[in-house]
C-alpha cells in the first residue's frame, strides 16, 4: 500500500508540500508538476529538469565513490524542506540542499540518472510534493523476516518514500515482543496455516499454535530487532510508523488473554471489550513499550472493521453506554479510540486511525473525535473530505489500489 498525507481541501485539489496521498499518488509522484523534459529512469520525476542532449560528464570513478569524495555540496535554507538543486557541468557535480534529506534525494537522483559511466549535463530542481510519502507492509497476515524488510527499505529509499508503516498486530498473528505480556507472542504469534486466505476464509480454522508445534507458521520481532530496523531505516531517510490494532482485528489478543473479551462470552471474539478497565491498562502498557521502540511522532491505533456484536450483549458495555448517554454500545469504540489518542498525546505523540473512527460519537448526533487524531482513509473519498472539513490530517489509502490486488484479468497480469 502506498500512502501520502493531506492537511486540507485546497491541498487535496492542488497538492503541494503539505501532507497528503495514496497509491494513486504513486502515479502523481512520478509525474512533473508541469510539461517539461521527461526522463524515464527518474522516479519520481523532478519538479524541474533541463538536460543538454548529447553532452555528458564522464565519470572517472564509480558514482558511489564520486558522490562521497568529489561531490560539491552546500546547504541552502532558502530551498523548500527536503529540496535540492543539482548542476552537472563539464567541470563536475554540485548540489545545493535544504537539509540532509535534500542531499540524500539529490544523491538518489544522480544514481538513477547515471548510465554507462557518465552523467548527462543537466540542471535539476526538486522538492517533495508530499511531506508524507508512505508504504504499508502487513506483517501480521504474512510474516516477513527483518532481512526482507531491510530490502524493502532500500527500495523505498531509492524512490524517495519516507514512511514505512508496519501493520504489526491483527488476527493473523501478534508480531512484536511485549515484555510485560509475553503470552502475546507465546500464544498468538504462530498459526496453523501459512496461507492467510485458507486460514481465515476457506478452512475457517483460525487457530493459533505454539512455536514448536509441527506445522506452525509465523514469528515475531524482538524489541532489539525492531530498534535496529528503526535505526537502519532512519539511515535511509525513512521513519517507521507502527500500527497496533484496536479494538477490532484482535482475535489474537483475546486468544492470548480471554479475560479481555466481553462479560459472559466464552466463544471467539475479534474485538476487545471497551467497557473493561483492564483493556485500557493492557493497551497503555503496550503503547509504552511501542513508544520506547519507535520514535515516530505518529502511532497508528487501528479502529477499523470492529464487529461490535459481543458489545451489544455485554451487560457491562450496555451499562457503560447508558452512563455515557451514547446512542448504542457501538459508539463505545469512540470512547476507546479517544482515550488511547489522549494517552499518546501525554507523551507528545499523535494517533492515526482508519476512517471508521469518523463515525464515533460520544455525544448523540455530534462528532467528537479529538483534534489529535489523524485519519487514514481506505474506503472512499467522502471520508477524506469529511475528515479535512473537521480539521484532521488525512492519509489516503484507497483499498482498490492495494498492491496485493490484481491489476486486471489475473490470467494475463501479475
Amino acid at each position: 500500500m502506498i500512502t501520502c498525507m493531506k492537511r486540507n481541501i485546497a491541498k487535496l485539489i492542488r497538492p503541494r508540500l503539505g501532507k497528503a496521498v495514496t497509491a494513486i499518488s504513486a502515479i502523481l509522484l512520478a509525474l512533473p508538476a508541469s510539461p517539461q523534459q521527461f526522463v524515464p529512469q527518474l522516479l519520481p520525476q523532478p519538479a524541474k529538469i533541463e538536460i543538454k542532449k548529447g553532452e555528458y560528464l564522464r565519470l572517472r570513478h564509480p558514482l558511489d565513490s564520486m558522490l562521497t569524495t568529489e561531490l560539491h555540496s552546500s546547504p541552502d535554507p532558502s530551498l523548500p524542506q527536503e529540496g535540492y538543486v543539482i548542476d552537472v557541468t563539464a567541470g563536475g557535480i554540485s548540489v545545493r540542499s535544504h537539509d540532509a534529506s535534500g542531499l540524500r534525494h539529490a544523491r538518489t537522483t544522480l544514481s538513477q540518472l547515471a548510465a554507462d559511466g557518465r552523467l548527462p549535463l543537466c540542471h535539476i530542481e526538486d522538492a517533495p510534493r508530499y511531506a508524507w510519502r508512505g508504504c504499508m507492509i502487513d506483517v501480521s497476515r504474512h510474516f516477513f523476516p527483518v532481512s526482507f524488510l531491510k530490502k524493502q527499505i532500500d527500495i523505498l529509499s531509492r524512490y524517495k518514500i519516507n514512511i514505512l508503516q508496519l501493520h504489526l498486530t491483527d488476527a493473523g498473528g501478534w508480531r512484536i515482543q511485549i515484555r510485560r505480556y509475553p503470552e502475546l507472542t507465546r500464544k498468538a504469534a504462530w498459526r496453523t496455516e501459512s496461507d492467510w486466505g485458507r486460514w481465515w476464509d476457506s478452512g475457517k480454522d483460525r487457530q493459533y499454535m505454539s512455536e514448536d508445534a509441527p506445522g506452525a507458521y509465523g514469528g515475531y520481532y524482538t524489541q532489539a530487532e525492531l530498534k535496529e530496523l528503526v535505526a537502519y531505516a532512519a539511515g535511509k531517510g525513512i521513519t517507521i510508523v507502527p500500527e497496533i490494532e484496536m479494538p477490532g482485528h484482535s482475535n489474537e489478543v483475546t486468544a492470548a488473554f480471554p479475560g479481555l473479551k466481553c462479560e459472559g462470552n466464552h466463544g471467539a471474539q475479534g474485538d476487545v471489550c471497551p467497557s473493561d478497565e483492564e483493556t485500557y491498562r493492557f493497551y497503555c502498557d503496550i503503547l509504552r513499550e511501542v513508544m520506547d521502540i519507535f520514535p515516530s511522532h505518529y502511532i497508528h491505533i487501528g479502529g477499523d472493521e470492529a464487529g461490535k456484536e459481543a458489545w451489544r450483549k455485554c451487560p457491562r458495555c450496555i451499562h457503560l453506554a447508558g452512563q455515557l448517554r451514547l446512542a448504542s454500545t457501538d459508539d463505545l469504540q469512540g470512547f476507546l479510540i479517544q482515550r488511547m489518542a489522549a494517552f499518546l498525546k501525554l507523551f507528545g505523540r499523535e494517533a492515526i486511525g482508519w476512517d471508521e473512527v469518523l463515525t464515533d460519537k460520544l455525544v448523540r448526533s455530534e462528532p467528537s473525535l479529538g483534534t489529535n487524531m489523524n485519519v487514514m482513509v481506505w474506503r472512499d473519498g467522502k471520508a477524506a473530505r469529511e475528515a479535512m472539513l473537521r480539521g484532521h490530517n488525512v492519509i489516503l489509502t484507497p483499498g482498490e489500489y492495494y498492491l496485493d490486488r490484481y491489476q486486471d484479468d489475473p490470467r494475463f497480469v501479475p
